[in-house]
């Protein structure tokens, strides 16, 4: 559907309209806290509307979003990542930021073909959220990232923002660093953490929670083995 525009608004019904990319391939949803990075990666196969959020449902999304917090969701067709395609929804609150964003890995065909019947208005440019500073770099991430790991049980690793909750639940694979940020890569999860995001970590019964250096949680946090005790 080469007449569509390079943004435009989805019309109709959000869960409707998102629910349309369960033929589109693998969808990697996109989740960002203060550093750090949560991504989930595989077939989309419906999103629905419970109690107030937007479920987003298959065999690796577990993303649940405020209803209330979504203003708009906008197709943006132009990314690429060098010579591919590289689709982009964007889950908008009431500022044009977006809340979390939707990326299609398997090219644009699938995504235009799914999306184009709901082309509603063309979007404006994107506006992206304001630059947090971080602290300094600091071993917390790669030392608790390492220790984490060492303890060769399922975990469950959970993003949280005011308005999106995102998780994985598994082994943790290992930690490695790249351009100032320690990356867990596995073929349906991602998480980048920053060396600079957490100055400290801090634990609540199972709960293991990133700070920064500010003392504020960055909304990334791990639960914990019964009787295990890591800060």
């Amino acid at each position: 559907m080469t007449d569509l525009p390079d943004r435009f608004f989805l019309s109709g019904d959000p869960a409707v309209a998102l629910s349309r990319l369960s033929g589109a391939g693998r969808v990697m949803a996109v989740l960002s806290g203060p550093g750090v990075l949560l991504e989930r990666i595989g077939t989309l196969e419906a999103v629905v509307e419970v109690d107030g959020w937007l479920e987003f449902r298959g065999p690796s999304h577990t993303a649940r979003l405020r209803r209330d917090a979504l203003a708009a969701v906008v197709f943006d067709r132009t990314p690429r990542m060098r010579d591919k395609p590289l689709p982009r929804v964007e889950l908008q609150g009431a500022d044009g930021v977006s809340l979390m964003t939707l990326h299609g890995l398997d090219g644009g065909e699938g995504f235009d073909a799914a999306l184009g019947p709901v082309a509603g208005e063309v979007a404006p440019p994107r506006v992206l959220a304001d630059v947090v500073e971080e602290g300094a770099a600091s071993p917390e991430p790669a030392r608790m990232l390492a220790a984490l790991r060492a303890l060769d049980v399922p975990l469950r690793v959970t993003l949280r923002t005011a308005t999106v909750v995102q998780h994985y639940e598994g082994l943790l694979p290992e930690s490695r660093e790249m351009g100032g940020h320690q990356n867990l890569i596995q073929a349906d999860f991602h998480l980048h953490l920053a060396d600079s995001a957490v100055a400290r970590w801090r634990q609540e019964g199972r709960r293991l929670l990133a700070e920064g250096a500010s003392g504020a949680p960055l909304g990334l946090e791990f639960l914990l083995p019964e009787g295990v005790v890591l800060a």
